[in-house]
């Protein structure tokens, strides 16, 4: 029950301070008053709602309460953005007339998180809010998750409870709760996996390893460190954990032949940048703080997520330094150093959201250590950890992302004539726009250009039915074109004024610089 986790309320304090029978407005009325004020209805609602809402919140049992909570900040605005790029990928991926395995193979993740998407999709439709639902489940689901691995690290129910809360609130969970990609799944999967390790039941362990490792490739090496840290957590059991790494292993090599296919048709044309020391350890804070941070936000919010966890990585010692948590190291530092490792001797592959469990652990660290201070310690540590939450939750839901795709594409969609057609600068522009420009019912091509973007494998074109434009724009077959360029992020601002300046030359420019990528759109008329 959550009513012991807050410690023991007062009983005078419940009768004279919570005004939960209603009636303590009227008694405090001054006597003899010639006008007594009496309160307003709703100030008066209020007063009466609140502590029984209060009462009825910790009368609920920690882990319905926690669901609730997380569930706020997760489906709430879940459908407000467009997709991203890597969504509508995803939203391509899993569409009916889409070669799913050719688009699964051509992609770098393992297939289950595109299996799961394409049965959404067939079930309930392809807005937004669907899409992103079975990301938000998962996220809801590893919350809980935060609580019971707090227990089975036997932390209290206070610490227990404490981290729940806080992970509830993480920006860079809430972030990828509300992503339709596979990363909250593979959260959900080694959460799962290392509290199936920390309590000795080797099948929910093994089959949390062998989701994990379908979901995303991380998830193999989540999986396997779990496994060694387990030989030494549970010694009287090494035949069982041996057994369930030759399981493991069994059931993962169907995938290694299209791992290693995947691997070398990314290799010359991967977008992950060189692994250094600061993006090393701004993977920490991007999966946990998030990446919406204002830049006048940054210094306080890095400075408070940082420092609160080096406090916690001392307060918390006792239980850190234990056997029993090594496969909690196993996920918070060992999985990113090896994928670390992986990045600098084989190939360029660290890409922070991939180790958003290794973020999802400084929630335990922070409810432990909560847990273990008293007096100005307890004080000032909370007080801190609610201000750096609250800034960044701030910076989360304040901070613009994405520009509005639906007004952006607005013109084409409402001038589009018979006898037009589209072509793009680059392939990441067609999936980007193919769900708001219902691209199948349209006649496009791709024409790349210099400096535009495609880092698409063969598989992919093939699966999405992206053909490339060999001749001019003016031996199209077209009444009219409708031009839609797209620059790389990394093109010079000399190039990106080179390409506007053709641009407004034609009969209908509309221009704007994303996030992501710089666009505009041309109406020409051959």
């Amino acid at each position: 029950m959550v009513s012991d986790v807050g410690g023991k309320r007062s009983g005078v304090a419940d009768r004279a301070g919570d005004g939960g029978d209603g009636d303590h407005n009227i008694d405090n009325i001054p006597v003899g008053s010639a006008h007594p004020v009496r309160p307003r209805p709703l100030i008066r609602m209020v007063g009466i709602l609140v502590p029984r809402f209060r009462r009825f919140a910790l009368s609920l049992p920690a882990p319905i309460l926690l669901i609730l909570v997380a569930g706020l900040p997760r489906l709430i605005n879940l459908g407000s953005e467009h997709l991203w790029f890597d969504e509508a990928f995803q939203w391509l991926v899993s569409q009916p007339k889409t070669d799913l395995w050719k688009a699964i193979i051509g992609d770098t993740h393992p297939p289950l998180w595109g299996l799961i998407q394409a049965f959404n999709l067939q079930l309930f439709g392809g807005s937004e809010w669907t899409f992103r639902l079975p990301s938000a489940v998962a996220g809801i689901a590893s919350i809980l998750m935060i609580y019971l691995l707090a227990l089975a690290l036997k932390l209290s129910k206070r610490a227990a409870f404490i981290a729940g809360m806080i992970a509830a609130f993480m920006p860079g969970l809430i972030y990828f709760s509300q992503d339709a990609r596979p990363y909250s799944f593979l959260l959900m999967s080694v959460l799962i996996c290392l509290w199936g390790a920390l309590r000795g039941n080797f099948f929910v362990y093994l089959a949390a390893a062998v989701a994990a490792a379908y979901t995303q490739n991380t998830g193999l090496i989540y999986a396997g460190l779990i496994g060694l840290s387990m030989l030494a957590v549970h010694r009287k059991k090494r035949g069982m954990i041996f057994l369930c790494g030759v399981a493991l292993l069994i059931m993962y090599a169907p995938w290694i032949p299209i791992l290693i296919h995947q691997a070398r048709a990314v290799a010359e044309s991967y977008w992950v940048a060189p692994l250094n020391i600061g993006s090393f350890i701004k993977a920490g804070f991007d999966t946990s703080a998030g990446t919406r941070i204002p830049q006048f936000f940054q210094i306080p919010v890095v400075a408070g997520w940082g420092g609160l966890t080096m406090i916690s990585l001392v307060v918390s010692r006792r239980w850190l330094f234990r056997r029993r948590a090594l496969p909690f190291w196993a996920v918070f530092i060992g999985s990113p150093v090896a994928l670390a490792l992986y990045s600098v001797v084989v190939s360029d592959v660290y890409i922070y959201r991939a180790l958003l469990p290794s973020g999802a652990m400084i929630a335990i660290l922070w409810g432990g250590a909560i847990s273990k201070l008293k007096g100005e310690h307890f004080k000032i540590f909370s007080s801190l950890t609610l201000f750096v939450i609250a800034l960044s939750i701030f910076s989360y839901y304040t901070t613009e992302s994405r520009a509005d795709l639906n007004q952006i594409l607005a013109p084409l969609r409402e001038k589009w004539q018979e006898g037009d057609g589209i072509y793009f600068s680059n392939a990441t522009s067609a999936i980007m726009f193919n769900k708001y420009l219902r691209l199948h019912e349209r006649d496009f091509r791709i024409a790349p250009l210099p400096g535009s973007i495609m880092n698409i494998t063969t598989d992919v074109k093939t699966a999405f039915g992206l053909s490339t434009l060999e001749s001019a724009p003016d031996k199209l077959p077209f009444r009219r074109i409708w031009y839609v360029g797209g620059l790389s992020p990394f093109s010079s601002e000399m190039e990106w004024t080179r390409y506007l300046t053709i641009a407004r030359k034609a009969s209908y420019l509309h221009a704007w610089g994303g996030i992501h990528f710089r666009n505009f759109i041309i109406l020409y008329t051959p």
